[in-house]
């Protein structure tokens, strides 16, 4: 299992205010298309948007919730990344190419 890339985490902004949204990707060799998001909904609950193809308008994102925190949320996203890591397209490569 040592070949698991880890997932790095990148908080989501707009117009310089940060959100409370993360979004998911593998830092390997070949960074990943971003397959996951974190984010509270305006309830106080927190939910997962799983994409594990990469997230597009044609793909409907996984939801799973609700977590009572980020960081169970996030533990979730990352125990499926261990799991499922193999089938996180990269970031460079093209999307909707046959072949690829």
């Amino acid at each position: 299992m040592s070949d698991v890339p880890p997932v790095k985490w990148q908080q989501t902004s707009m117009s310089g205010q940060l959100l409370d949204q993360w979004m998911a990707t593998l830092d390997g060799p070949m960074p990943s298309v971003c397959f996951a998001s974190v984010n509270m909904r305006v309830d106080g609950i927190w939910k997962v948007n799983l994409s594990p193809k990469g997230r597009s308008i044609e793909v409907m994102p996984i939801y799973a919730y609700p977590y009572l925190t980020r960081e169970k949320a996030m533990a979730h996203v990352e125990r499926w990344a261990r799991c499922h890591w193999r089938s996180v397209p990269s970031a460079g490569r093209p999307s909707g190419k046959m072949g690829w």
